[in-house]
């Protein structure tokens, strides 16, 4: 029979250093805000359920990055009003349709960038006598992995990585590349609006947006596939976060 003893054992501690910037220069408004931080537990899991530990009795083995640690983080803002149009800078004088044309346009961005999230590589073989897979071995540096296209997809670790500096544990052995040691892809992306109010009469307006998600269409990779046990696509990026360039356009009637 198989039972599950729960214990409040969990730990997790969170340090950051955060900076901002918010600033405006006539109709220029400038937001960023750069959280440089570490989080560190021994289980990620959030809510009712759990994950089990690599050995329930020496539960500092998973002591390591949280699973939504990120070294760097920043997003900036700007949103800036054209000083043309009627009582602007320029062109106050314009006729009325030239104004309700070109006058007023207001212009915006969101970019956000941020480092990749950790991830743990898998032997895929059960060599304790824990209840789940110990990990790889590796000898060499942590800090690898980029983004790759090839002829047969996209890698993040080339072959001969796998075939030189990582091998399975012996029984017994947990594998020493540990929980969370190895760090995805990057994350950026850059949104922009254009925004412009239309008045048709004292309380009757009509307002129009354009806006681009993701407008350089820039591909986000999820981690890779890290298990030891399929060599064939070991390294291999196949899944993404967030989405491909949108671009939509609204018109609100305002009364």
């Amino acid at each position: 029979m198989h039972r599950t003893f729960g214990t409040n054992s969990g730990r997790a501690y969170y340090n950051s250093l955060q900076v901002s910037l918010r600033k405006q220069v006539g109709n220029l408004k400038v937001f960023g805000n750069y959280t440089w931080a570490k989080s560190i537990d021994n289980s990620s899991v959030e809510g009712n359920g759990f994950a089990s530990p690599i050995d329930s009795f020496n539960l500092r083995l998973s002591r390591a990055r949280s699973d939504f640690d990120r070294a760097h983080s920043f997003n900036g803002t700007f949103a800036y009003i054209i000083p043309v149009g009627k009582g602007k800078k320029f062109g106050t004088n314009m006729p009325q349709i030239l104004d309700t044309a070109i006058g007023g346009w207001e212009f915006g961005s969101l970019v956000i960038w941020q480092s990749g999230g950790p991830f743990t590589i898998s032997s895929g073989r059960n060599t304790t006598y824990g209840l789940v897979n110990s990990w790889a071995n590796y000898t060499g540096s942590r800090n690898v992995g980029d983004v790759t296209r090839t002829g047969d997809g996209v890698w993040y670790y080339p072959r001969d990585t796998y075939a030189t500096n990582f091998t399975f544990p012996t029984a017994g052995d947990f594998g020493n590349t540990g929980r969370n040691t190895f760090r995805g892809p990057r994350y950026f992306s850059t949104d922009v609006s254009m925004v412009k109010r239309f008045r048709i009469h004292e309380s009757h307006a009509i307002t129009a947006r354009v806006e681009a998600y993701n407008v350089f269409n820039n591909v986000n990779f999820g981690n890779p596939a890290v298990s030891l046990t399929s060599p064939q696509t070991f390294g291999k990026l196949t899944g993404i976060v967030g989405s491909p360039r949108i671009l939509q356009m609204a018109l609100r009637y305002d009364f």
